[in-house]
């Protein structure tokens, strides 16, 4: 997993590291900035902070 985007916006992506292929996980809206992220051991969740002046938790379930 890797962050890809400009400096306001930034989307999860997914690397397959045998074929190269990547895949846009999120679609996460303009001024949603990350400051940190960590991957779950088995890789269906994706745990992150987010910047925010009043922000909650959230958590984004990766489907296989």
């Amino acid at each position: 997993m890797f962050l890809r985007g400009g400096i306001d916006r930034k989307d999860f992506w997914q690397l397959d590291p045998e074929t190269g292929t990547e895949r846009q996980l999120t679609d996460l809206p303009a001024g949603f900035v990350i400051a940190d992220f960590d991957v779950s051991p088995d890789t269906t969740q994706i745990i992150f902070d987010r910047v925010q002046d009043s922000s909650s938790i959230a958590l984004l379930e990766r489907t296989r």
